[in-house]
């Protein structure tokens, strides 16, 4: 690969002689000692200011804590917050944007002296946009302080005010390198076929800020609607990055193809990679897709109880790539989300977690059916947790090869009591025919749990 940067070496040899005979100039070394004078005054007197008020803030807390004062200055006070450190908060919030406050007042009278005299001064305008926009920056965050929840402003400041300030800061520099001194079509440096311009830079740059801001507001956008949803953090955390990621990456595109890069030739590039990625990660890109479509419709929420492939249990978690189940014996069985979406599911819970409680009772041959469907009915009906709508019922099922077999059912409203339910009723029916005299001689198999959903 052939790169030449003579072009951008030349340049910056011209800039410093071009610089070197402004500087000779007194018009042009009047204005440079004014802005250097007037941006070092302006800021050491916001630091020194501070100064005395953190002092003064550790004086007031010392006052109202007993013990050495360093250790008061570090703990919290106990009294409510006095006047005086109201008045010292007002005054650290205003002492902030105090910068850039002296340093246009202190340049507009400058421009103004400037003036009568009848001085150049074009090179102090060209540095006003610039703090008018510090000056705005630092407003918003000192409001933002002020009104919104403490960490919150940081964040906003870190996500969208500082990117966003230097945006700003980019577009008054395009002005005034590219309309005023007309640089944009300089080339900084060539490689190959293309080259790079200033302009180009600039532009990129530009492009490069706008994209992470709309990163960061595609990011809260997507995880506000998946927050809504009930997703699970991880899955949240994830979809969200992957979102921002995607924004990331498509400013990434268009901004080289504004530096002159052949989109085409990395399109052919990007492309291959993708089909070796996919032949590679095509079973967890299938999962991760399964685990998006399975958020948004909720088929398969945290707290339901599902069976999969033979596997019973409650949905624990539903992540980036498989979904946790919790069995009955607390062993978490991680079920790949593809399998969730492309074979067969049965939710236990899904529309509400009513549960039907199913017994399976054998009676001996010689036994009087009505009087046990009688027997069995009323008995389940006495359970306190048995529903009476549904109804429970009572069905014979078989004529067993050592019994007459009977179906006892009765609904309960929560899924996780049917266990204990079901041991009672067990429990309630063997008393009630011993009782009654009737033999049971054989109980048919193990009883079953089923669920039913109603409309």
């Amino acid at each position: 690969m052939n790169i030449d940067i003579s072009p951008l070496w030349q340049w910056v040899q011209d800039q410093l002689a071009l610089a070197n005979i402004y500087m000779q100039r007194p018009a042009v070394q009047r204005q440079v000692i004014a802005i250097i004078l007037v941006l070092t005054v302006t800021w050491l007197a916001p630091r020194l200011l501070d100064m005395l008020l953190v002092r003064r803030e550790r004086a007031l807390r010392a006052q109202h804590t007993p013990g050495d004062a360093d250790e008061g200055a570090a703990a919290i006070p106990a009294t409510p917050e006095s006047w005086q450190e109201r008045l010292l908060r007002l005054v650290r919030a205003v002492n902030f944007v105090l910068f850039p406050i002296l340093a246009l007042l202190s340049f507009q009278i400058l421009l103004g002296y400037f003036a009568d005299h009848g001085w150049p001064y074009g090179l102090m305008q060209s540095v006003l946009p610039i703090l008018w926009l510090v000056l705005g920056y630092r407003l918003i965050f000192s409001l933002g302080l002020t009104f919104l929840p403490p960490g919150s402003i940081e964040q906003l400041d870190r996500r969208y005010l500082r990117p966003f300030a230097y945006l700003l800061v980019l577009f008054i520099l395009d002005n005034i390198f590219f309309d005023t001194l007309g640089l944009g079509d300089f080339v900084m440096m060539a490689i190959q076929e293309f080259a790079i311009t200033f302009g180009g830079i600039f532009s990129a740059l530009q492009i490069g800020l706008i994209a992470y801001i709309v990163s960061w507001i595609i990011f809260a956008a997507v995880h506000r609607v998946l927050a809504r949803n009930n997703a699970e953090p991880g899955l949240l955390e994830t979809v969200s990055r992957v979102a921002r990621y995607a924004v990331l990456a498509l400013g990434a595109i268009i901004a080289l193809g504004v530096l002159g890069v052949d989109l085409g030739t990395l399109g052919w590039i990007t492309t291959g990679l993708s089909v070796g990625i996919g032949f590679g990660l095509q079973e967890l890109f299938a999962n991760f897709a399964s685990g998006i479509v399975l958020t948004f419709e909720r088929s398969v929420r945290p707290g339901d109880i599902i069976e999969s492939q033979g596997t019973r249990g409650v949905v624990s978690q539903v992540g980036m790539r498989a979904t946790v189940i919790r069995t009955a014996d607390r062993a978490e069985v991680f079920v790949p989300n593809k399998e969730l979406m492309t074979k067969p599911l049965i939710a236990l819970t899904y529309s509400d977690r009513m549960a039907r409680v199913a017994l399976n009772v054998g009676v001996a041959y010689d036994s009087d059916i009505d009087k046990i469907n009688e027997i069995l009915l009323a008995t389940v009906t006495r359970h306190p947790l048995i529903l009476t709508d549904p109804e429970p019922g009572v069905v014979l099922t078989e004529m067993g090869a050592y019994s007459i077999n009977f179906t006892v059912f009765g609904f309960v409203t929560e899924f996780g009591d049917s266990f204990r339910v079901k041991a009672e009723l067990y429990q309630m029916v063997r008393d009630a025919l011993t009782q009654q005299g009737i033999q049971i001689p054989y109980l048919h198999g193990q009883f079953s749990v089923d669920a039913r959903t109603t409309a």
